[in-house]
């Protein structure tokens, strides 16, 4: 048995156990289960508050103040009320889990991994998404584009020359690389995640050949991260230059810290795109419901939306997100399904839009993207409003901002 196949089993096995005791998996998984993101008043010491409620200071983030505190003999529940009561606290929360969307569904990991590009160039998505004669006009010159996510592999064939140096939000003395390390995440599959990040990457290549790619690591191989490392990222990639943002993951709720860190980026004149999530309802999913990112779920060929995309007034734009073929960790190609590629094809465009209005800020960018949509309203008649402004159109766009 191969190792997709062992890992199949494995998550068909998990799966049904699951559906045998009418549960669901728990997100617990993340490496900082003991912090917590606390905010001082303005007159507030941190040190201070620190000793006060048994607490070590990990580092100072975020642009608004924030902190990373660990909790000391108390658990993080407890620690976390004290703080609350805490008149010299402006803002006290955990420091959160988020996973990529394909990590929610039966979508956990890559499929028809092998050597060859079997059409990653020339997929159908990149003629539905209408990316046409796009590159006479642009191709993302000029642009950098941060993919903040499990890593990403820059000596692939297809990323060489593409990417910056990058950062690793979880290991700073580390690359940002896209490697499996053996960790089982929250449903018991190993390294999930692994290649995510490095698929991500491809899609945004393809739309944006001359765009350059921030490789920005913070996710594991399992496919989760903490809130203060995606905040590093983050702040990492607008000081370094980044003119995009693409953040394929999510989480049920979002910390005030997150929240901050994704207005500076907004207020910087950074485009953030988001996946919309892969829980098929419309059940909240930050950083996507945030007003500042560009929210994108997924459709079928056929522009009906995909089964499992969530849907929310907070969308944006659809994209296609199924059976999307791109660049694999390992050197080769994969595919996989879900809105984190289909986000992938927006932040591309959002590359191509920017070379073309380099001074626009990024709610400009992000109107060009989707006032130039094609509406998919008759194609989902049910989810009116709840799909944006509709399919991406890149030429469109591309002609709209030249």
């Amino acid at each position: 048995m191969n190792a997709h196949n062992g890992r199949l089993s494995a998550l068909i096995a998990l799966f049904a156990t699951v559906a045998l005791i009418g549960g669901s998996p728990a997100f617990g998984w993340g490496r900082n289960t003991n912090c917590l993101l606390v905010r001082p008043h303005r007159s507030g010491d941190i040190a201070a508050i620190a000793a006060a409620h048994g607490m070590t200071i990990e580092d100072g983030i975020g642009e608004e103040g924030y902190w990373l505190l660990r909790c000391g003999t108390r658990g993080a529940s407890e620690t976390l009320a004290s703080l609350q009561a805490d008149s010299s606290v402006e803002d006290a929360s955990p420091d959160g889990v988020v996973v990529i969307p394909e990590i929610t569904a039966q979508l956990a990991f890559a499929f028809d991994a092998g050597p060859t590009p079997n059409g990653y160039t020339n997929q159908s998505a990149l003629s539905q998404v209408n990316l046409g004669s796009s590159h006479w006009r642009a191709t993302g010159h000029g642009v950098v584009v941060a993919v903040i996510d499990t890593g990403v592999n820059a000596n692939h064939p297809d990323l060489v020359g593409h990417c910056t140096s990058g950062y690793n939000a979880i290991d700073p003395c580390n690359p940002p690389d896209d490697l499996p390390d053996g960790q089982t995440g929250g449903y018991g599959v190993l390294d999930a995640g692994a290649g995510h990040g490095t698929m991500v990457a491809g899609v945004i290549a393809v739309v944006a050949p001359n765009a350059r790619i921030m490789p920005i690591k913070a996710l594991a191989a399992d496919g989760s991260g903490n809130e203060s490392d995606v905040i590093r990222g983050i702040l990492w990639a607008v000081r370094n230059g980044a003119d995009v943002i693409n953040m394929s993951f999510g989480s049920p709720s979002s910390s005030p810290a997150l929240r901050a860190a994704v207005r500076y980026a907004y207020r910087s004149g950074v485009v953030v795109v988001a996946s919309a999530g892969n829980t098929g309802d419309n059940q909240p999913h930050y950083p996507a419901w945030l007003p500042q990112v560009i929210s994108v779920a997924s459709v079928e060929e056929n522009n009906i939306k995909s089964p499992y995309s969530s849907y929310a007034p907070s969308v944006s734009l659809v994209a296609p997100g199924t059976g999307i073929r791109s660049t694999y960790w390992d050197g080769g190609y994969a595919s996989w399904s879900g809105t984190s590629f289909a986000a992938s094809f927006v932040s591309g465009a959002a590359a191509l839009v920017r070379e073309l209005e380099p001074q626009g800020g990024a709610n400009r960018v992000a109107r060009y993207l989707t006032r130039t949509a094609t509406s998919v309203n008759l194609a989902n008649p049910e989810f009116a409003g709840l799909l944006g402004d509709g399919l991406l159109n890149i030429e469109k766009a591309v002609r709209r901002a030249d």
